[in-house]
């Protein structure tokens, strides 16, 4: 790869601009091939703490008295065992309920978010 690159570097006999690589080149450097091992760290692509998924989440109003199940498409109390273990095993935070353009966090504001879901939220 890095004769390619000096190559590139110092004249395509081509005709192509010099130091210039299309996507289908054969004289392109492959990017995808890793580093050879060395002292880097690799960057570790696995998903840690909660993953966000809108069908089964959950959205609480500040003031804790409106709290949206989406697995259940309900409103549930905020004291709902399967909400509280939710929260608890697994450190997640619900949503923030969203607000209506006056700023009060209403059902339909709720409704409103979820329909794009195929989401009805019944009271």
């Amino acid at each position: 790869m890095v004769e390619k690159i000096k190559a590139a570097r110092d004249g395509a006999t081509d005709g192509r601009p010099r130091g210039r690589f299309d996507e289908h080149s054969p004289d392109a450097p492959d990017v995808s091939t890793p580093p050879a091992k060395d002292d880097r760290t690799t960057f570790d692509f696995q998903l840690r703490g909660p993953v966000y998924h809108p069908y089964m989440w959950y959205w609480a109003s500040d003031d804790g008295k409106l709290v949206y199940s989406s697995e259940r498409d309900k409103l549930i109390r905020a004291n709902d065992p399967a909400f509280i273990e939710w929260k608890g095993d697994h450190e997640r935070a619900p949503t923030i309920w969203p607000r209506e353009l006056d700023g009060s966090q209403t059902i339909e504001a709720m409704r409103e978010v979820m329909k794009v879901y195929g989401k009805k939220v019944q009271e």
